[in-house]
């Protein structure tokens, strides 16, 4: 029994410790509110001071619920309105930007949605949330550049409609007329996608083929259009072939060649701006955090924020978990990663966790994983500076253009 005691008393310090640690959570909560085009409350306070001196702010997302795409509206126009950021960067094909910023277009969801009934595939986060976004940032800033999408190509008849219009005359020109009448039957509604550029086998080599005998020069706009073709096709060769043959070297590959064409096309942008722009970025989760990616590749957001540094400011990161959506229906469905972050109970007001807060005591809550979990909440404690909680989301609609839900 004197023995049991002494054991019991020589542990209550180390739960004393851990005990604060985890409960320093509270501290680094701040509830918020937020409207169509504002934020307000402690949280929002906490982000205006934080983004200061942040030339990128990055949110990653999980896709296809209601809440984060508004959210991200309002934390956009409180950036433009407070501290002059002028670029959304989105998880979108440059075409469907392009379409989203066309003067038929622009400012107006509805007339999008509209558009993308013609052109299903022009952009892959098609709804009515995303399109509200979109419509927003064209909205309260003018110019061709306010949005960048960084996605590979994902409508290849507009992408080839737009070849052939600048391929000269002969066996090239016929060459892309065959591949865009093949498209066009492969590819006539949303439920077709990825039937040309991934299902087809024998998109990839006519692609190579292509490129081999016209080569435009570089910086033209078919040479853009075609690398854009030709990366796509490829980066779903590798895509096809993971899931075919359950081999990791084709993830690897497919992933590292995503991640790097995502850069590239931000970094195009970036350098026509001519300046040190300030940007918003919106993508799925497993780009925009720091460090290595599920695939094994060094990550946009890495990138992002290497280049801040290299221009004398910070980046902030934001992971936003929208519960009632379709990847987290509810409270207990947290991913087990997330758990130890976050308050124990799931809050009735929007959160902001501040992880940089957690961070001096961060091995407490790592541990506070599940084993397998804990490489998973080192990465997120270290790769994102804070959490948004949107604890009363839904799964998005898709009245504008008519899509069934994915």
């Amino acid at each position: 029994m004197h023995l049991l005691l002494a054991i019991l008393f020589a542990l209550a310090p180390i739960a004393a410790m851990a005990a604060p640690a985890l409960d320093a959570r509270t501290m680094a909560t701040y509830p918020f509110r937020w409207s169509e085009h504002d934020l307000t409350g402690p949280g929002a306070d906490r982000l205006r001071a934080v983004v200061r001196s942040a030339q990128f702010v990055l949110v990653g997302e999980g896709h296809n619920d209601r809440d984060t795409p508004l959210f991200t509206r309002a934390l956009y126009e409180v950036l433009n309105r407070e501290d002059g950021f002028s670029h959304l960067v989105v998880e979108q094909d440059p075409l469907g930007v392009e379409m989203v910023l066309a003067s038929a277009q622009r400012g107006s969801a509805a007339a999008i949605g509209e558009r993308l009934r013609t052109s299903p595939s022009l952009l892959g986060f098609a709804s009515d949330q995303d399109l509200a976004l979109l419509a927003d940032a064209g909205a309260i800033v003018s110019g061709p550049d306010a949005i960048w999408g960084l996605e590979q190509a994902q409508a290849p008849v507009p992408y080839l409609e737009a070849l052939a219009a600048l391929a000269p005359a002969g066996p090239i020109r016929s060459d892309v007329d065959r591949l865009l009448n093949r498209a066009r039957n492969e590819e006539r509604n949303r439920k077709d996608f990825g039937n040309f550029l991934a299902a087809d086998r024998q998109t990839l080599p006519d692609l190579r083929r292509l490129a081999a005998q016209w080569s435009p020069p570089e910086q033209s706009r078919a040479r853009t259009l075609l690398d854009g073709l030709l990366d796509s096709a490829q980066l779903y060769d590798y895509h096809v072939k993971a899931h075919a043959a359950h081999n990791p070297a084709f993830t690897y590959s497919s992933g590292t060649i995503r991640e790097a064409w995502l850069k590239s096309q931000f970094i195009r942008d970036y350098r026509a701006t001519g300046a040190t722009p300030r940007v918003l970025f919106k993508l799925g989760a497993n780009h925009i955090g720091r460090g290595v990616g599920t695939t094994g590749a060094w990550t946009l957001g890495t990138f992002a924020a290497d280049l801040a540094t290299y221009n004398g400011m910070d980046a902030y990161g934001i992971l936003v978990i929208a519960i009632g959506g379709d990847n987290i229906h509810d409270w207990r469905d947290l991913p087990a990663e997330i758990v130890p972050l976050l308050p124990p109970d799931r809050p009735t007001e929007p959160i902001l966790v501040d992880l940089t807060a957690l961070r001096p005591s961060a091995q407490r809550y790592i541990d506070a994983s599940p084993a397998e979990a804990r490489g998973a909440t080192a990465h997120l404690l270290y790769g994102y500076d804070a959490i948004v909680v949107l604890p009363q989301s839904a799964p998005a609609t898709w009245t504008l253009t008519g899509f069934t839900q994915p």
